[in-house]
């Protein structure tokens, strides 16, 4: 050791003699205080707020590969011009204190602490939709278009709506063509059951996050976390100036939420909603006009004869108070009182006070309460506030509505990074690595939204009525919003449901729509149409004034609750390419008093097109109710008759179906119908679908292009069809088509 250098540090000098050893001291002449430099910065970092922290870039070269040409190539985000400095972040997180008056110098202070913090990273996002050619000077969230919700429920398997619906998908084909053209066209048309992607980009983000790092992902989380922290500690002279502005709600329920670092992360992910943060420290508004947040779907608002609060409290202030206490307890009023009472001891309202007491914190009648009520749920009570009843929503005008997504999202988003990490998808079956794990799983953010302070001018309208003669304050759980969740609504909560209506005889408005609800919940999980059997009798208990059930009507829900306990889950292709369409032309006539059928079925070489025709016997259409037409029923009984007919043709296929009839279209669609007939077919065809694991397209065509017109209207005398190289039969009406059978059938199911 030399002066603390090791010796072998200068034994590379390449020269002999003396001379060698006048270079060996120079340089160490030169470098002799390079140890001590060492030290000085090793201590100086400690003497830093925001502390940096080396990591080891890792050292897979197939690493280096992967990020090339992504948003996390070394230097790729530094080169990135437009991206947020620590002065435009600092802009940014002012201009979310308009209310607030933070000293100059602590922004400075801000500032400066974020030239230490690595800025880029969380802009990756930004930088990835820029790249894609979208939006990207502000970043909300997508909000699912019914168009969107219908292109995705058509990737995973299912039809929501025709094509004529402002909420479902273009037509496939134009009107026009021909019977040879739409053929030809028709046969050329990629499956309408190919998976699209989830709409919002930064589930492809997320995506693509995997794609790129695969199992360095682990790497990627770490430097983000460090990046959070940095901030974190960067803001806190932010932070120290807003907790001195905090309102005595943001004390009580959102002690710990840090309106700084929250301001700091709106303004790098350019979230447009710039209220929040100060919101956090003043309170929220929980009536009167809010503002539009930016982050959910814009509605229109109330209008010219819009009650603002004031007004509200004017006019009806006292009396409302005064109702409600000659009212006495209200139902469950113990158990109200014991949720409450916990809910103090938590801090989340005030301790109990008389009217007196509330009257002389806000003034007589300028304060308006909260009734609560009790929702008896199968494993546990809730206690809800009543904001509609005692006029609160009604008197809160409110721009956006909220979103939320299906439970197609996590098999959307399965396959969306499956498809990323294997495009060609060559395998039967995908092959996933080793560090690949996918797992489903819910979590339930305790006292969520009772963690958002209410505003202390609004604290007089979060006041809940406990008794005649007590009441207590509340300062949050005003804007709250209840997600649904597999373990809310499910076979058992059906069941119990359709237990207690068929044991009391009687079903109430109310109870009719809970359970239309529970169904449809239950069965979009499911496969099968069973949230439609019931459907006009739901209707009619939801629309009628009397509750009481008859026989009949109770046979039809205990059939309803054997669907609901033997419904079989819901499949979702995450893999693999759609097969090739069987296609279908369909079509029905009623002329003379004779309703006749015609169809096509395209099936796959070396078969040919198959061709067939079968009247409707008199009696059978005797059954139905009376029309001067029957084409609407008709055009539906031919989704029904050809599975009855041919199930082998259509056993795990797909199949794209055209009609010309587009109330008929619907009705197969929806696999129902608000006319009973019409609905006892639609229904029992898809049901026979659900059996044959078949998956159809409905489509409409015009009546000039639909090639099975001539079938329909002249059966096999038709000239056109004869000229055609097809099969073509004419077969007898299926017995189980008749309405008695179907009626029966629909029972046993």
């Amino acid at each position: 050791m030399m002066l603390g250098v090791p010796a072998s540090a200068t034994a590379a000098v390449d020269l002999e003699g003396p001379r060698r050893t006048q270079v060996r001291n120079s340089l160490l002449g030169n470098g002799f205080h390079i140890p001590s430099i060492m030290c000085i910065l090793s201590l100086l970092v400690c003497l830093c707020d925001a502390k940096p922290r080396l990591l080891q870039p890792s050292p897979d070269w197939e690493l280096r590969a992967r990020l090339h040409h992504t948003v996390w190539e070394p230097g790729f985000l530094e080169s990135l011009p437009d991206l947020l400095g620590p002065e435009d972040v600092v802009r940014d997180m002012r201009s979310q204190f308009p209310r607030i008056p933070v000293p100059d110098s602590v922004w400075h202070d801000v500032s400066r602490r974020l030239h230490s913090c690595n800025l880029l990273l969380p802009q990756a996002f930004t930088a990835f939709a820029r790249g894609r050619g979208l939006q990207w000077d502000v970043l909300p969230p997508h909000a699912l278009s019914a168009r969107d919700r219908t292109r995705v429920f058509a990737g995973n398997g299912g039809q929501r709506f025709s094509s004529e619906s402002a909420r479902g998908l273009d037509f496939v084909l134009p009107p026009g063509l021909g019977k040879h053209d739409h053929m030809r066209h028709a046969a050329e048309l990629p499956s309408p059951f190919a998976p699209r992607p989830w709409p919002e980009v930064d589930v492809a983000f997320v995506a693509e996050s995997i794609r790129v790092w695969r199992h360095d992902l682990p790497l990627l989380a770490s430097r983000q976390r460090h990046v959070l922290r940095t901030l974190c500690v960067a803001v806190k002279p932010l932070l120290l100036v807003l907790d001195k502005f905090r309102c005595e709600s943001s004390k009580r329920v959102a002690s710990l939420k840090n309106p700084a670092f929250l301001a700091c992360i709106t303004a790098l992910l350019r979230w447009p909603d710039f209220q929040q943060a100060e919101q956090f420290v003043l309170g929220f508004p929980i009536v009167g006009s809010l503002d539009h947040s930016g982050v959910f779907r814009h509605v229109s608002c109330g209008g010219d004869d819009f009650e603002d609060p004031e007004s509200w409290l004017t006019r009806e202030g006292i009396c409302a108070v005064d109702s409600l206490l000659q009212k006495g307890p209200p139902r469950d009023h113990a158990l109200i009182l014991e949720v409450t009472l916990q809910e103090v001891d938590k801090g989340f309202c005030s301790a109990l006070m008389t009217r007196q007491e509330v009257d002389n914190l806000f003034g007589r009648g300028r304060w308006r309460p909260l009734e609560r009520f009790v929702i008896h749920q199968a494993d546990k009570s809730r206690v809800i506030d009543n904001a509609r009843r005692t006029g609160h929503n009604c008197h809160t005008d409110m721009p956006e509505t909220i979103h939320t997504v299906s439970v197609d999202f996590v098999a959307c988003c399965i396959r969306d990074v499956l498809r990323c990490l294997e495009p060609s998808q060559h395998s039967a079956r995908p092959v996933l690595p080793e560090w690949l794990d996918v797992r489903v799983g819910t979590d339930d953010l305790p006292d969520a939204y009772r963690g958002h302070p209410v505003a202390a001018e609004h604290l007089r309208f979060s006041i809940v009525r406990m008794a005649s003669c007590m009441c207590a304050a509340y300062f949050d759980d005003e804007l709250s919003v209840e997600f649904l969740r597999d373990a809310d609504v499910s076979q058992a909560k059906v069941r119990d449901r359709l237990d207690d209506v068929t044991q009391a005889r009687e079903m109430s408005r109310d109870e009719a729509g809970k359970l239309r609800g529970d169904l449809q919940w239950l069965f979009s999980t499911c496969t099968g149409y069973s949230a439609k059997y019931a459907g006009p009798l739901l209707t009619r208990f939801q629309t009628g004034s009397s509750p009481l059930l008859s026989e009949a009507d109770v046979l039809v829900l205990q059939s309803l609750r054997t669907l609901a306990l033997t419904a079989a889950p819901r499949e979702i292709r995450v893999w693999g390419k759609s097969s090739p369409c069987t296609l279908v032309y369909t079509d029905a006539s009623f002329e003379s008093s004779e309703l006749r059928l015609g169809w096509i079925i395209f099936l796959p070489p070396p078969w040919r097109p198959h061709g067939g025709t079968c009247v409707v016997p008199d009696h059978v259409v005797q059954q139905w109710i009376p029309r001067k037409q029957q084409i609407y029923l008709g055009e539906t009984l031919c989704a029904l008759v050809l599975l009855l007919l041919y199930p082998g043709h259509f056993r795990d296929t797909d199949c794209l179906w055209f009609i010309d009839n587009q109330a008929s279209l619907v009705a197969c669609i929806s696999g129902g119908s608000r006319e009973q007939d019409v609905h006892e077919v639609a229904h029992m065809s898809a049901i026979l679908r659900s059996r044959l694991g078949m998956r159809i397209w409905f489509e409409w065509v015009d009546s000039d292009s639909n090639p099975s017109d001539g079938l329909s209207r002249d059966g096999l005398c038709d000239v056109w069809s004869q000229a055609q190289d097809w099969h073509l039969e004419e077969v007898p009406f299926p017995v189980a088509a008749e309405r008695h059978r179907l009626q029966a059938d629909l029972l046993l199911e």
